[in-house]
């Protein structure tokens, strides 16, 4: 990949009028506008960072120490190759230097605990529920919701989980039961049914297909129609499945 910019870190000095324009909607209450003319006047500064134009574009190859892949919104079920990269030296202090120093709506760093964890994530707005694998190792990306397992869950619920939301009967029942928008945030994927109804045998099927097709994805193979039906089928809601659960 070609990085066009340097990271600089400075002390950049604190005024009012800058505060100011970083405050919601401009406004400030009295006492902070003094609290911060007080720091302008004693000449405070802050901790920043600036970029700095290369004269000609660094070739990098990942993996890099100083570079993690980026988990923005793609489109594709189970499995996309990454294509985006984020610079991220010591743990990302230029990123959140720049977010913290930035309007009122860029403050910090969401999702911070959850990084570099393995999990599932899709788009969050979409017209179907586009779930695919994350492997371990991403920074995240606010347009790629995430969901991941909660602490001693087996691993198979993952492969569990994501076939049942790639497939179509979930995203039914996201579009016509759940939201009606084109978003499909975490709460959303939080309500949906987890499919009680497949059999111990099936789910064990479910898991190690949804295996083989993350595994071949990461290869490079495309998977066929015909994996993706019966894989789906292994999901389908009916009475007599039901009743053979029960």
């Amino acid at each position: 990949f070609d990085e066009p910019y340097d990271f600089m870190f400075f002390e950049d000095l604190i005024t009012l009028k800058r505060e100011l324009g970083r405050a919601r909607l401009g406004k400030m209450s009295t006492v902070k506008q003094a609290e911060i003319a007080r720091k302008e006047q004693m000449g405070v500064t802050r901790r920043n960072v600036r970029l700095l134009s290369f004269d000609a574009p660094k070739r990098l190859r990942i993996p890099h120490p100083d570079y993690r892949y980026y988990n923005k919104a793609q489109p594709g079920l189970f499995y996309v190759p990454p294509r985006f990269v984020i610079f991220w030296k010591d743990d990302g202090d230029a990123v959140k230097t720049f977010k913290k120093n930035g309007s009122w709506y860029l403050h910090g760093v969401g999702g911070a605990p959850f990084f570099e964890r393995e999990g599932m994530t899709w788009r969050l707005v979409s017209s179907r529920i586009d779930m695919r694998y994350l492997p371990s190792g991403y920074i995240l990306d606010s347009g790629a919701p995430c969901a991941f397992l909660r602490d001693g869950v087996e691993r198979d619920e993952l492969w569990f989980i994501l076939g049942w939301c790639a497939s179509p009967q979930a995203t039914m029942l996201m579009k016509s039961v759940l939201n009606h928008t084109m978003n499909i945030q975490s709460k959303d994927i939080e309500r949906l049914p987890y499919p009680w109804w497949v059999t111990a045998s099936d789910k064990r099927e479910a898991i190690g297909m949804v295996k083989c097709i993350v595994e071949d994805a990461q290869r490079g193979l495309t998977v066929q129609p015909r994996e993706l039906d019966a894989l789906f089928g292994l999901y389908d809601f009916n009475r007599k499945r039901i009743a053979q659960v029960a």
